[in-house]
């Protein structure tokens, strides 16, 4: 289960579905009942900091291979 930020086609109405991959078929707008929505994707932050593969750490995403 997964958290999808959808948005209506018919309405513009953007709304978040908490449901498995195979239910966001059939997803509909909670607004005005069209089955014409998409998922919106989103931007992704990604904060570094300790313990997230910066020098001085054990990470391995920080290690040097080869």
């Amino acid at each position: 289960m997964a958290i999808y930020d959808m948005r209506c086609k018919d309405c513009g109405e953007q709304f978040s579905l908490f449901c498995s991959w195979s239910e966001l078929k059939a997803s509909k707008c909670p607004k005005c009942g069209s089955s014409n929505v998409r998922q919106v994707y989103s931007a992704v932050t990604v904060l570094k900091g300790a313990g997230a593969g910066s020098p001085g750490t054990s990470s391995s995403a920080s290690r040097k291979f080869g």
